[in-house]
C-alpha cells in the first residue's frame, strides 16, 4: 500500500536528481577530513572511513532515500549486558524517537527530545 507522509519537502527522492550536481561541484571547495568520531552516512548506515567516501554519499543523499533504520539497527546494536545511551533529539519534531520507539524500547526508554 501507499501512504501519504507529512513531509516539508522533496529530499530523498528523484525530484532532487539536479541538485547533486550542484553540490558535487560546490564541495570540491571544502576540506574534508577524515572524522574522529564515528560518523554514520544516512544512504548506505556505514561508517565513514575516507573523505573520498564522505564527498560522494554527501551528494547521493540529496536524492537517495535514507537509511534511518537500518543505522539505528547499527548504532544501537550491543551485547545483551551493556547498556544502552543516551539518546537526545535537537530540534524540532520527533521522528528519531518514533523510529527508536518502533525498533528498539530498551533505547527508546534512555531517549529524549530536546526542543529549541
Amino acid at each position: 500500500g501507499m501512504r501519504r507522509l507529512p513531509v516539508s519537502g522533496v529530499f530523498h527522492t528523484d525530484l532532487m536528481k539536479p541538485g547533486p550536481q550542484h553540490l558535487k561541484e560546490a564541495i570540491k571547495y571544502i576540506d574534508i577530513e577524515t572524522p574522529i568520531i564515528p560518523v554514520h552516512s544516512n544512504v548506505n548506515s556505514y561508517k565513514y572511513k575516507h573523505p573520498k567516501a564522505i564527498e560522494r554519499f554527501l551528494v547521493d543523499q540529496v536524492s537517495e532515500p535514507i537509511k534511518w533504520e537500518q543505522t539505528m539497527h547499527i548504532l544501537y546494536s550491543r551485547p545483551e549486558s551493556e547498556d544502552f545511551p543516551f539518546t537526545y533529539e535537537v530540534g524540532p519534531g520527533k521522528q528519531l524517537g518514533q523510529i527508536l520507539q518502533r525498533t528498539n524500547k530498551k533505547a527508546f526508554a534512555k531517549y529524549e527530545a530536546v526542543p529549541v
